[in-house]
């Protein structure tokens, strides 16, 4: 992963690193919470990236069919916080 490093006159250079992605999701994966709840990971759009169930993964979670998944979703997207839950 790179990111710009950036100046009065642009870019002036590259700060970058190496992660394991595969060591990511499987964190997220394996993480519960209670007797029922998980964790997933999406991506700004809302595709689903890494989730216990894999026939998620790559479905976006704003077109789930579930309106209240879909309803809370919306608004992590957006940065918000709070909801009706």
């Amino acid at each position: 992963m790179a990111v710009p490093l950036k100046g009065e006159e642009g870019i002036i250079g590259i700060i970058g690193g190496v992660f394991n992605a595969g060591s990511v999701f499987r964190q997220v994966d394996n993480r519960r919470f209670g007797q029922a709840g998980y964790a997933y990971m999406i991506d700004k759009t809302g595709m689903i990236l890494a989730h216990p169930d894999k026939n998620k993964i790559m479905l976006n979670v704003t077109n789930s069919g579930s309106e209240s998944l879909d309803q809370a979703s919306r608004i992590m997207l957006q940065n918000q916080k709070g909801g009706p839950w």
